[in-house]
């Protein structure tokens, strides 16, 4: 037989569980830890870059011929003194640390670019851990701080992202998994069951970006609708400008709040609504016409 057929514990069993549902496949940034690393990396190359054009100088100013053509020609510079040059190994050591620095730079910056994991994401890893039914709290020492409660920026999630994660997507999939999961029958219909033991369940991501699509296009071709018909109610012209205003800013602010919207399509759709307002404000002072 080929691999586990015991009971997954520990580490064996949270992998598991990670590679069912990768909300919960959270790990730690080590911002610091690689900061830290940078900053030492730079210092060092700093240090043997200074060295290293101590060495050409000395080299230059021994009056040697063969030494005087290392800046010009590096096949001297590689068969210099047969095959030993201070300057060559310098450069070598050099190369190497750079070589390393720039890995780490380009590491740490791709790092960067990942997406921290959502609050209810580090909630549901940090419940399942301490469950005696899931983790069972088996994380020990300093490894049981590894997910201690932190800002989530600390972490990285691994699961790639379906869709757009503006604020009104978030309060979706926070009203989704928050409250309906635990007040209806939500997780037997949408839900998938990732860990028997404890019952968590997984919610399909792109499903519920879906919901927050559906529920943002229901919302926003009702809104200009809505504005009419207060407008209608409105007898007073002056009184009809001031909410046709009113409306317009609160259109504007759920675009740039609950949108990721650029600021000229923020510009286009709210130049768009107001004209709506002001055709209706202006057929309704010339009914006739």
């Amino acid at each position: 037989m080929t691999g586990y057929s015991h009971k997954k514990e520990g580490y064996h069993k949270l992998a598991t569980l990670m590679k069912r549902d990768h909300g919960i496949a959270n790990f730690r940034r080590f911002d610091c830890i690689n900061m830290l690393s940078l900053l030492s990396l730079q210092a060092e190359i700093q240090e043997l870059q200074e060295d290293f054009w101590d060495q050409c100088r000395r080299d230059r100013d021994t009056g040697l011929p063969e030494k005087k053509t290392y800046p010009f020609w590096f096949q001297d510079l590689r068969r210099a003194e047969e095959g030993f040059s201070a300057q060559r190994q310098k450069l070598d050591v050099l190369r190497e640390k750079v070589k390393e620095y720039n890995e780490l730079l380009l590491q740490t910056s791709r790092l960067n670019s990942l997406n921290a994991p959502e609050a209810s994401q580090l909630e549901a890893l940090r419940e399942w851990l301490g469950d005696p039914r899931g983790g069972a709290n088996f994380l020990k020492q300093s490894e049981s701080r590894i997910w201690e409660d932190e800002d989530g920026f600390s972490f990285v999630n691994v699961g790639k992202i379906k869709g757009e994660r503006d604020m009104f997507t978030k309060f979706t999939s926070w009203f989704v998994i928050s409250v309906l999961h635990r007040y209806s029958c939500l997780p037997r219909i949408v839900g998938r069951v990732v860990d028997a033991e404890t019952g968590m369940v997984s919610y399909d991501e792109s499903k519920l970006f879906h919901a927050g699509t559906i529920t943002a296009t229901v919302l926003s071709s009702t809104f200009p609708v809505f504005s009419i018909f207060i407008l209608f109610i409105v007898k007073n012209t002056y009184c009809r400008i001031g909410v046709a205003a009113g409306f317009t800013a609160i259109f504007a602010i759920f675009l740039a709040c609950f949108s990721s919207a650029k600021r000229v399509e923020i510009f286009a759709a709210t130049a768009t609504f107001a004209a709506v307002e002001v055709v209706f404000i202006g057929s309704a002072l010339n009914p006739g016409s």
